[in-house]
């Protein structure tokens, strides 16, 4: 259906000049390349023609997360590939009107199906569209089960009513798809241009927006989901998978990409196709969406257990930054000699390795310190609140975990906002889906979203 495709390196893809150490992937991986291995790193890194016998390697980095396919968008009509499953609860004329034109956009590519979870203003169809209606509101994942149903296709698309601007994006999600053991693709979703300040502030920070870079897409990976507000998958895949958990209101995207994972079928990330979403338009809404992401990781919990922790870093990271915060940096950097000395002698065979060890520890204690504070906003939440409400030092330490990120990340970005505002709606965006996933996790009855993952990272060569 499509011509093999050609590669691009990770973000994460690191090689000293001519070197035979390539550290790369998500998570990081240790590669010892042969002299031929070589001469394929170094056509990927130039974007030179690939080897003949390039395939072996090739199969291996793209696995570990360290290169990506770039793949061409299909030449042929859609019609007789795919169909759109478009799940709807329209509660007004507005809303009414935008889905009737997301229709007839899409409806101009192939068949639509719409599955009406019994909104209060019932739709009508046209000659492109096929329209479920359920007889109660039963949520996203039961009313995309009803439309996947009629699907004949051998891909299906699942899109939401609320997103737009997603016409031209399908040749090229259906080529990523149509790709040897992939299953589903996955479009960038961007926020909709707008002047409002919570538009300005999504258009960097939208829950829905995964950023630029491709990537391979499971569970303690950059990327470990995809939200489902547009999707293409095998629909031989999808009806094997039982399609999406009706029990699930929210997290429902989550579950069936895991599941798909867990099935041993691939998912990929393709933000070479960008779809977008329209911003929230309250502040109100903006926390209560937060917060209903947020409240999805109890039942998530009990269906996928070791996918859902709230930090993956090294015991030694932790140990090292809480002495370090608690006043003792002759410990810290004891810590940080013990994991660099563990770290070079197991390296210590390959080129550069010392160097490359040195390298990884300053890296990945660097990166435990982000994700620690990560922590103490979104799920530890509570406990940085009571710091703060103490007072003294600990008070001190509070509202720099608070701040001090977030102003780094105005700092590092387009000034699109005044800071105060900017650095207000970070903490709150945090903290919203932070208090979610405790409430959550109150109703499940179970702490296991709660608690760190503290296994160290080991550096198995490849």
């Amino acid at each position: 259906m499509n011509p093999a495709p050609s590669f691009v390196c990770d973000s994460s893809w690191h090689r000293h000049a001519d070197g035979t150490t390539l550290v790369a992937g998500s998570p990081l991986a240790v590669f010892s390349l042969s002299d031929a291995g070589r001469d394929v790193a170094r056509a990927l890194e130039s974007g030179e023609t690939l080897p003949d016998f390039h395939r072996p390697l090739t199969a291996r980095l793209e696995e570990a997360g360290a290169i990506h396919p770039c793949v061409m968008p299909l030449a042929e009509p859609l019609d007789q590939l795919l169909t759109i499953v478009i799940p709807a609860f329209v509660r007004d004329e507005a809303e009414r009107i935008r889905l009737s034109r997301l229709i007839d956009t899409l409806g101009r590519q192939c068949r639509v199906v719409v599955a009406d979870d019994a909104s209060p203003i019932p739709l009508s169809a046209s000659n492109a569209t096929t329209v479920i209606r359920l007889e109660s509101n039963l949520g996203p994942a039961a009313a995309r089960n009803a439309g996947l149903e009629v699907v004949t296709t051998p891909f299906v698309a699942f899109v939401d009513s609320d997103v737009s601007q997603c016409e031209e994006i399908f040749a090229l999600l259906v080529a990523s798809c149509a790709q040897d053991g992939v299953g589903l693709a996955a479009p960038r979703v961007a926020t909709m241009t707008s002047t409002t300040w919570l538009a300005r502030y999504e258009d960097r920070f939208s829950p829905l927006d995964l950023g630029s870079e491709p990537a391979r897409i499971a569970p303690g990976t950059r990327i470990s989901y995809v939200p489902s507000a547009v999707w293409v998958v095998r629909t031989t895949i999808a009806k094997e998978l039982t399609g999406f958990d009706p029990d699930l209101r929210v997290g429902e995207d989550v579950d069936f990409v895991w599941r798909l994972v867990r099935s041993g079928t691939s998912a990929r990330y393709e933000p070479r196709a960008i779809a977008r979403h329209d911003a929230r338009t309250s502040l109100r809404d903006f926390i209560r969406q937060r917060f209903f992401y947020g409240s999805s990781v109890g039942s998530l919990s009990t269906r996928h257990p070791e996918n859902l922790r709230p930090l993956k870093a090294s015991w030694h990271s932790v140990a090292l930054w809480v002495s370090f915060f608690l006043g003792l940096p002759v410990l810290s950097l004891a810590i940080a000699l013990y994991t660099f000395i563990g770290l070079a002698r197991r390296l210590r065979h390959l080129d550069h390795g010392v160097r490359e060890a040195l390298r990884l520890v300053v890296r990945g204690h660097w990166s435990a310190l982000s994700s620690i504070t990560r922590l103490l906003r979104r799920e530890w939440i509570p406990i940085t609140l009571v710091g703060l409400a103490l007072g003294g030092a600990l008070g001190g330490l509070a509202l720099a975990v608070l701040v001090v990120p977030s102003t780094i990340d105005y700092l590092r970005g387009p000034k699109r906002l005044d800071p105060l505002r900017f650095v207000a709606l970070r903490i709150l965006d945090d903290a919203s889906y932070g208090f979610g996933a405790v409430t959550s996790c109150i109703r499940t009855r179970t702490i296991r979203p709660l608690i760190p993952d503290l296994r160290s990272w080991r550096a198995n060569v490849h």
